[in-house]
């Protein structure tokens, strides 16, 4: 749990006249987590709710997240996995649960579409089990599923979707530091209340590195042929991922850059180039710094584009000081940066958070 003094200059992310808002934050949590021989589950949830002061305009807000990681050992040969999270928020501004977290949730590109307080449910669930051909080739079939509904969300051109995927994944492994992979996966986006549907076949190949016990990358490219419902012309286009990971003692990193294809909130299906970036340096026994960044750009592949193309950015540096082994002293800052290409200007914020973290003891 936490709790602390937060400042915005401008929370809503406009261009617009606004005001600095102030108040404080408390962000209780709890995890849970079950092992056996053959399987591990891991379950936290976090709620993240702001009470501003009176004089402010801005409404208090209340948010919550529900985060499921776990996988096992079905057999000698194979194994499975399943993660999920299910978000409760607005568009205001970003939550996550609190740590490091080794896979970063990718292609939520909705943040500051819109500069009110719409209430966003979202559920995203990715199953996957793996199977073992030979001692160096496996195959893998991954199914992802994602679900947004709002409400206040009257004026917004915000409306609810859903997207199904399914991945085939042969890899193959080389040597004790290389492995190649070749992936097809096909998905479908539907955004009923605008009737918007859209189909998308995808193949890629790729090619994975441990560059040392503590440093590994990953490569992985291809081509995506899109179809929309509608008339508008289909699309044909590249996709792109690369990530780096880092786990050692003093260091925990992952940086992922991709380009592919997502859904906006506008139910509309956009071309994403995104860069995330988790970092955590232990300083000292005592002193930890913590930075997360992400930067996007989403292109319209149908419809008017006026409010869906637009470039963001959030960066997010931050320091911890164990005081005791039960409770830390926490501060950070926070930039965000909204620029849509029809806009003369862009929209930046500014935003610091001091508090105090408490840990029970186990």
């Amino acid at each position: 749990m936490a709790v602390g003094a937060v400042h915005n200059d401008n929370i809503r992310l406009t261009t617009g006249p606004h005001h600095s808002v102030s108040g404080v934050n408390l962000t209780p949590g709890v995890s849970s987590r079950r092992e056996t021989p053959t399987s591990l589950v891991n379950i936290d949830a976090l709620l993240n709710a702001t009470r501003y002061s009176d004089n402010d305009e801005q409404d208090d807000l209340d948010e919550q997240i529900i985060r499921l990681r776990s996988r096992g050992q079905a057999s000698e040969r194979s194994s499975w996995r399943v993660d999920g999270r299910l978000v409760r928020d607005t568009l205001l501004r970003t939550v996550d649960i609190p740590g490091f977290d080794d896979d970063p949730d990718l292609g939520d590109t909705d943040i500051g579409l819109v500069e009110r307080d719409v209430r966003r449910i979202r559920l995203r669930l990715r199953p996957s089990w793996t199977r073992a051909v030979t001692q160096r080739t496996s195959v893998t079939l991954g199914y992802r599923f994602t679900d947004e509904s709002f409400s206040d969300e009257e004026g917004t051109r915000l409306v609810d979707n859903d997207t199904h995927r399914i991945a085939v994944t042969m890899s193959n492994k080389l040597s004790q530091r290389n492995s190649i992979n070749l992936a097809v996966s096909a998905s479908r986006h539907r955004a009923p209340d605008v009737d918007a549907e859209t189909d998308s076949l995808a193949i890629s190949g790729g090619i994975t590195h441990a560059f040392s016990p503590t440093l590994s990358g990953a490569l992985s490219a291809g081509v995506r042929d899109t179809s929309f419902e509608g008339g508008a012309d289909d699309d044909r286009d590249s996709t792109l991922e690369a990530r780096l990971t880092k786990r050692s003692e003093l260091t925990r990193l992952v940086a992922v850059l991709r380009r592919d294809l997502d859904i906006t909130g506008t139910g509309r299906s956009v071309e994403t180039d995104e860069l995330q970036l988790r970092l955590r340096r232990e300083l000292s026994p005592r002193l930890t710094f913590t930075l997360r960044a992400r930067l996007f750009r989403d292109k319209a592949l149908e419809g008017d584009p006026t409010n869906v193309d637009r470039d963001y950015a959030e960066v997010q540096p931050g320091l911890r000081w164990r005081w005791t082994r039960q409770r830390s002293v926490i501060g950070s800052y926070r930039y965000r940066r909204r620029k849509f290409d029809a806009a003369d200007k862009a929209a930046n914020s500014n935003a610091i958070f001091v508090g105090v973290a408490f840990q029970a003891a186990r």
